[in-house]
């Protein structure tokens, strides 16, 4: 019977995942909050998957109230699933019940963790002793943590948490890489060029320039980083340009670039145009810039109106710089 179920748990693991078991690969390192006897956390990662006493690490058993371990990956990589394998003699003379409210969690620098999985199997029932826990995440740092106190060590005058761990088995892609079979590239333009094993979306955004789930498509001409999902600049327009994506022209006639939401010549208007988007022309005959609002202006002399856009008449074979309702105001 526990030939069989030791095949079932091997096919079982097989049709679960076909990613690669990165210590199988790379120089992992495994470390425990406290190591009883010679039973070290070099156990967990040495590819045997025998779960007696021998084969397993063991934190020591002295009313601590936290034990660990952990698995440094070296580096970055993208998880898929990572199997367990708790102590459980064939026998059946010592059951896995110190694995009861384990935590799995995960970290890029051990300052800050992610809990992936976290078991509340109660006092009156035994966890299985191999355990797949899907973790799609991406880390450098696994850790398996309890502070779980048995009742049933009780009849040894025991306290405190323990851990029996075999065997973790962390399965994943090299972080630049997705795919069931880690074959497909996460693009270049992701940062850190990471993605997610599923679809290969970019992990930690875009690199500047470009936008879209996997960051493929480049933003406009936006001076600073553009939207994700929208690719709508995020900051001011290059000068002379406008609009949600930075791909309209202003007006030539505006000075100093236009506004970015509507276009508009908010900073004034080249010498000889008016409005607000300065398309008009001022009056010829003004001496100076007309007013940007109605193109009012100071006129030359010989010219006349608000806009100066008139000129002087002969009345009576003289002269008049300006006529106000047919009165003449001064004389040459």
């Amino acid at each position: 019977m526990a030939t069989f179920l030791g095949i079932w748990n091997l096919l079982l693991l097989g049709v679960i995942h076909c990613y690669d078991n990165i210590c199988e690969r790379s120089s992992c390192k495994a470390t425990l909050s406290s190591v009883s006897k010679n039973l070290s956390a070099d156990k967990v990662i040495d590819g045997n998957t025998e779960q007696d006493y021998n084969s397993c690490s063991h934190t020591v058993v002295n009313g601590a109230p936290e034990a660990w371990v952990m698995v440094d990956l070296r580096k970055e990589y993208k998880l898929q699933n990572v199997v367990i394998y708790y102590r459980n003699e064939r026998d059946y003379t010592w059951r896995p019940y110190r694995f009861r409210q384990y935590s799995l969690q995960v970290s890029s620098d051990t300052l800050s963790w992610n809990e992936c999985y976290k078991d509340n199997t109660p006092d009156s029932r035994i966890p299985s002793s191999i355990q797949n826990i899907t973790c799609a995440r991406t880390a450098r740092y696994i850790r398996i943590i309890t502070n779980y106190d048995a009742p049933e060590d009780d009849q040894f005058s025991e306290r405190g948490a323990v851990l029996e761990i075999c065997e973790i088995q962390i399965f994943g892609c090299d972080s630049n890489h997705y795919g069931s079979d880690c074959s497909m590239e996460c693009s270049v333009n992701c940062k850190r060029q990471t993605c997610d094993n599923a679809k290969g979306s970019c992990t930690y955004g875009c690199n500047s320039g470009f936008y879209s789930e996997k960051c493929e498509k480049r933003c406009s001409t936006c001076l600073s980083a553009c939207n994700r999902q929208s690719g709508e600049c995020e900051g001011p327009c290059p000068n002379g340009m406008y609009g949600n994506h930075c791909n309209i022209t202003c007006s030539r006639n505006c000075e100093n670039g236009c506004s970015k939401i509507d276009g508009l010549c908010n900073s004034g208007c080249i010498d000889g145009k008016f409005g607000i988007d300065c398309l008009q022309t001022c009056g010829g005959g003004c001496s100076s810039r007309c007013d940007q609002a109605d193109g009012n202006c100071s006129c030359k002399t010989g010219w006349l109106g608000q806009n100066c856009n008139g000129k002087d008449k002969i009345v009576l074979g003289l002269n008049i710089d300006c006529l106000v309702e047919n009165t003449i105001r001064s004389l040459c």
